[in-house]
């Protein structure tokens, strides 16, 4: 009975990694960095240096997404933050799941606003943003570089 029960188990398991979604990264979906400051649409921050008591605004461009039949984009992104010793301090799969109508549009602008938390290390931290493209299963991704401060 027992050995019954592990084996649906088993088939039930590879079979929800078999239908999970693959995605290939490219090259021609580009995040680019538009903007990082302590405030939204505030003067950017060149330093990349934040109080751990501010928020952290991210303002990315995405461009190279395709479009569907129905004019729309179909996005998600998944946020990663790491301190200088890779331990992960932020991990958020799914952070936007939007579907956008693009009309002739042929970019998106993300915003993130990042607070740092109790497992935010003081000093550099890495965050990773990957956008993906749902309606061609691939994907890029940046790594933005910030500093923590007292």
């Amino acid at each position: 009975m027992k050995k019954a029960a592990l084996v649906v188990l088993a088939i039930i398991f590879f079979t929800s990694l078999y239908a999970a979604p693959k995605f290939k990264r490219a090259s021609k979906i580009k995040v680019k960095v538009m903007n990082i400051s302590h405030e939204k649409g505030g003067p950017p921050r060149e330093d990349k240096k934040f109080k751990k008591s501010e928020k952290v605004h991210i303002k990315l461009l995405v461009s190279g997404l395709k479009k569907n039949a129905k004019k729309e984009f179909h996005l998600q992104a998944d946020f990663l933050m790491m301190g200088k010793n890779l331990k992960t301090a932020l991990n958020k799969g799914r952070i936007i799941d939007q579907i956008l109508q693009a009309g002739n549009a042929q970019t998106v602008v993300l915003d993130f606003v990042v607070t740092a938390g109790e497992k935010t290390q003081l000093g550099r931290n890495n965050i990773e943003i990957k956008v993906k493209d749902m309606i061609t299963r691939r994907y890029n991704k940046i790594v933005i570089a910030i500093d923590f401060i007292k």
